[in-house]
């Protein structure tokens, strides 16, 4: 693994190799095995970037949703089409719900939208017009209403560091010095930051980029999702009741090594874990689902 492979603190691939991509249920992954006598547990946050978009924008009704264990692509795809939708009768209306849940939370419109429905990128290719696409952007837009506010706030908290006098804290995130700190003490850096005709603009190191406020709230959120992640990952360590090495971490998901006696406590443990809220996130609800092999075969 390369740690910090991204500019949000996500990890990546070194050496021609990115364990971060390999196919699911792939022979690459069933030939990573446990050693004999022990399993491997693979647990993954459920809906984590969703949940921690919610939190940033106090999205009250998202979150108490998620606290209900509510399907809530089901529930967008209710707005959408204006009747009751659910997952075992009206499977392509939900998978439009989750498009826009997963696909439109950074500020992507409806030509984008349309063409991801179309490519297929997060299922089956689908069809629509461009109005049919207005409209689901339109009704994500007006039913998460703080969503948008929150692209507005971040852009305009992140425009205010090119001042050096500015600092501000906020949701457990710090604003100065062209940067924005996170919990953990790192920062997410906007090197050169500028603000001219109406853009702002920062050298990544590569290239001078554009930035906006749908894509400041993407790497934040995942920022702040990766913390989440590996302050789990030094929770499981610790425990001394879990006798069990994490081994790799998979996006949002971790991934074990324990013995094979009793795998239900350890899976529970694991979970439990990870649906721990951070100290400056209390209230975020979290959750997570997993199981385990002889192999990692998820």
């Amino acid at each position: 693994l390369r740690y910090y492979a991204a500019h949000t603190g996500r990890f990546g691939g070194t050496e021609k190799i990115n364990m971060q991509n390999m196919p699911r249920n792939s022979e690459l992954r069933k030939a990573l095995c446990a050693p004999e006598g022990q399993l491997v547990f693979v647990a993954d946050l459920s809906n984590i970037e969703a949940r921690m978009l919610a939190w940033l924008a106090d999205e009250v009704d998202l979150l108490d949703q998620f606290r209900s264990g509510d399907d809530i692509y089901s529930n967008l795809a209710t707005q959408i089409y204006g009747r009751p939708i659910n997952k075992t009768d009206d499977p392509t209306e939900r998978f439009v719900g989750k498009t826009a849940v997963l696909g439109l939370g950074y500020g992507m419109g409806a030509t984008k939208f349309q063409a991801t429905l179309e490519a297929g990128a997060m299922g089956p290719p689908m069809k629509f017009t461009a109005t049919e696409a207005q409209n689901v952007v339109n009704t994500y837009r007006s039913t998460y209403s703080g969503v948008q506010l929150l692209w507005q706030k971040l852009e305009l908290k992140l425009a205010n560091t090119i001042n050096p006098a500015y600092e501000e804290e906020w949701h457990g995130l710090v604003f100065k010095d062209k940067k924005i700190y996170l919990p953990n003490g790192l920062a997410l850096h906007y090197n050169d930051l500028r603000y001219e005709f109406g853009q702002l603009t920062y050298d990544s190191g590569r290239a001078i980029e554009k930035t906006w406020g749908g894509r400041i709230t993407e790497n934040v959120v995942q920022a702040l999702s990766r913390i989440i992640v590996t302050d789990s990952m030094l929770h499981i360590e610790k425990d001394t009741t879990l006798d069990a090495q994490v081994v790799l971490t998979v996006h949002d998901e971790i991934v074990l090594i324990s013995q094979a006696n009793n795998p239900d406590a350890t899976m529970d443990k694991l979970i439990a874990h990870m649906c721990t809220p951070p100290s400056w996130a209390e209230d975020i609800p979290l959750d997570a689902e997993g199981g385990y092999d002889v192999s990692y075969s998820k």
